[in-house]
């Protein structure tokens, strides 16, 4: 049993799951390993899914400001209208969260997202998922059994390693580590994380495919290796399951949007080698990073689901001063917050410590950003900006 500010909690009473049907093209290779013909598997995430920030209070404790923990929440539902929202993410200071936090946290969000449920349509369903990462593989179990137990829908997860120094983790003890959890979850959703610049592991293509293969939960990854567009069709061409049993979700604060997602899959993409080969390239899912304006993201994948790709690549490249300048090691979370707190979200863009505040020089930046976007036109950053007022602001700035 597990206890949060005077409530006990016991195991398996808040797990719940919404699925779908995975079916598995036949393969002489690893037959043995695959699931079977339309065997009932967790959920695909598609969409767009902003991993949010922690807000702090400025105290000595640096404390979490719960109330707007719960009104970014909120905002990103009702107003944003994105598909749901990751929490306790690398951006969301997971390392500087105990784990009694974290739990206060996944409870917090599940209150939040459940106070309407009831009134929300199915097709409008949207969905918590955790990031649970930690070096212990112990640890990482405990930690996605606890969010799964109070009600989250899926829980991200990254290999590890002692410290960027360390030998590589052997296939099977990634293999091993999230068939451990596949087991401990088998109602949840896993999604792998795919960011070696931050966990240090570095995944080889068969290794991924192999795993959203033969592991039932893991049906969705967040691809963050570069180059990502070689990556992703490389998946795909290596995938020996249907395209519509899996998905990939475009991370790296969209850095790479342009690429992943807001190309036509109908055309190929040539590379220039001694022979030269033809491949056709499909976009991506979506979404699952975290950006100030996820609404630019949603508008992306609108364009590119009515076949857009122009318009697509327009929008990216035009609001691409906003993704750099988020993108920057060293204060680009700082700055995140700082959007947040201009758009109402957050009462303080404090980070906690040992992270870096916004400096006098990209404080000034940033808000001249803001100003040529959007105050210069009037337009209210405070909610959510229409698609209209998007491009607009685009054509004019």
């Amino acid at each position: 049993m597990r206890k949060i500010r005077g409530k006990i909690y016991v195991p398996g009473r808040f797990l719940h799951s919404t699925t779908t049907t995975r079916t598995v093209k036949s393969s002489s290779k690893d037959s043995n390993k695959l699931p079977s013909q339309n065997q009932v598997h967790p959920k695909l995430l598609r969409g767009v899914y902003p991993v949010l920030i922690t807000p702090f209070n400025p105290d000595k404790r640096e404390s979490i400001d719960l109330d707007s923990f719960r009104k970014c929440l909120s905002f990103m539902k009702h107003e944003i209208k994105c598909q749901g929202v990751t929490i306790t993410g690398v951006l969301g200071e997971a390392n500087r969260l105990t784990d009694f936090e974290k739990q206060i946290l996944i409870q917090a969000a599940v209150e939040e997202n459940r106070k309407d449920s009831s009134s929300t349509p199915s097709n409008q369903q949207f969905d918590i998922c955790v990031g649970v990462a930690h070096l212990g593989t112990a640890a990482t179990i405990d930690l996605c059994q606890m969010a799964a137990e109070i009600g989250a829908d899926s829980v991200m997860v990254s290999p590890s390693k002692d410290s960027l120094s360390a030998p590589q983790p052997s296939e099977e003890s990634i293999i091993s580590l999230f068939e451990s959890i596949s087991d401990a979850c088998p109602t949840t959703t896993i999604v792998l994380q795919d960011l070696p610049s931050v966990s240090g592991v570095h995944m080889s293509m068969d290794l991924m495919v192999r795993m959203v293969t033969e592991i039932p939960q893991l049906t969705t990854v967040k691809l963050e290796s570069t180059p990502t567009i070689t990556r992703i069709a490389n998946f795909h061409a290596m995938s020996t399951i249907d395209r519509n049993s899996y998905s990939i979700l475009t991370g790296l604060g969209a850095l790479y949007a342009g690429f992943d997602l807001c190309h036509d899959p109908t055309t190929n993409v040539v590379s220039i080698s001694k022979s030269i080969d033809v491949v056709p390239i499909r976009p991506t899912d979506g979404f699952m990073t975290g950006f100030a304006f996820p609404e630019v993201l949603l508008e992306m994948m609108h364009l590119v689901n009515r076949h857009q790709y122009g318009e697509a690549r327009h929008l990216y490249q035009s609001y691409l001063p906003f993704i750099v300048l988020e993108q920057q090691p060293g204060e680009g979370l700082a700055l995140r917050k700082e959007i947040y707190r201009k758009r109402g979200l957050i009462t303080s863009s404090h980070v906690r410590q040992p992270g870096k505040s916004l400096s006098a020089a990209l404080r000034t930046t940033t808000e001249s950003l803001l100003e040529r976007f959007f105050s210069s036109r009037n337009v209210d950053i405070e909610k959510a900006v229409p698609s209209e007022q998007l491009v607009s602001c685009v054509n004019e700035s």
